[in-house]
């Protein structure tokens, strides 16, 4: 796990050299030197300018990070505001999304509904018969043969 952010701050530090001075200027020095203290340098990684930065192959957490710094450092109040009302939206969706795939009621319901159809399928009784019936069930059949 800590190879994978050493490379994504190797990357990340890539990718800031190809922003304006301002720009970046506008990150904490704090975390410029973090980024460059935990970096892997033996990681390969060389941006292209002449690429979409879609297509520059930043591994998952490279994309976090410098979508953290956008947000902190870059974006305009109005960007933020609109950035946290999409991440509002988002949480909501996922919420509604995890209330129907864990809907209590539902869960039990089928489940029970399954559970009840495979053993009248089968037979069975709900009832699960003591271990005692079934001896005397057994004896009382090998009498009767």
């Amino acid at each position: 796990m800590e190879q994978e952010y050493e490379d994504a701050y190797n990357e990340v530090l890539e990718v800031l050299k190809y922003i304006p001075k301002e720009d970046y200027e506008k990150i904490p020095k704090k975390i410029i030197s973090l980024f460059e203290n935990y970096r892997n340098e033996k990681n390969s990684f060389q941006y292209n300018a002449g690429v979409s930065f879609d297509k520059q192959g930043l591994s998952q957490n490279a994309k976090i990070i410098l979508s953290i710094i956008y947000r902190s450092c870059w974006a305009t109040e109005k960007e933020k505001n609109d950035i946290a009302k999409r991440e509002k939206q988002r949480l909501k969706y996922i919420d509604i999304e995890k209330r129907k795939k864990y809907n209590v009621n539902e869960i039990f319901n089928n489940k029970n509904e399954k559970f009840i159809k495979g053993l009248q399928e089968n037979n069975y009784s709900i009832v699960k018969e003591k271990w005692y019936h079934k001896l005397i069930r057994r004896i009382l059949h090998v009498k009767k043969e």
